[in-house]
């Protein structure tokens, strides 16, 4: 029988690790209440049904997307995904994109990304731009959107 102290104990050790806490924690307590066996059972119990699932949605997907019907559906749905991260994107921006720095920085990433620079490249790369171009305290704050006060 697991207790609540045992799932605190689950949640401390396995929330520095990365990945899926929840998954972690699946498998931790699986191992303490039947060791390497019950962390495979609590892994394997906590996933199949996902992956089941997944599979069942590929397998239809596969079947059905040459259906001329179906095809023109899923047409809509990725335009109508695009339109929704554009509009996130425009979202975060406005809040976070301030100042020319902020707007070159932006600019450059979208300049990459048309050109088929690797996504992770351009995180890495901006965020040492960012550590670079923001050092100065003077600056760090120059760039910050004005907050109202509550």
């Amino acid at each position: 029988m697991l207790t609540a102290a045992d799932v605190t104990e689950a949640l401390t050790y396995t929330k520095v690790l990365p990945g899926s806490t929840v998954l972690q924690i699946v498998s931790y307590l699986g191992y303490r209440m039947g060791g390497w066996r019950g962390s495979a059972a609590a892994t394997a119990a906590f996933l199949l049904p996902s992956v089941a699932a997944m599979l069942l949605v590929g397998a239809v997907y596969v079947s059905a997307a040459g259906l001329p019907s179906v095809a023109l559906a899923l047409r809509g749905l990725t335009v109508a995904v695009a339109g929704i991260l554009v509009a996130t994107t425009f979202r975060l921006g406005k809040s976070n994109v301030t100042g020319m720095t902020g707007c070159v920085i932006a600019l450059l990433a979208i300049v990459a990304t048309t050109l088929g620079a690797n996504a992770g490249a351009i995180v890495v790369v901006s965020g040492l731009i960012g550590v670079a171009v923001f050092r100065d305290p003077a600056a760090r704050t120059a760039h910050l959107p004005e907050r109202e006060p509550q």
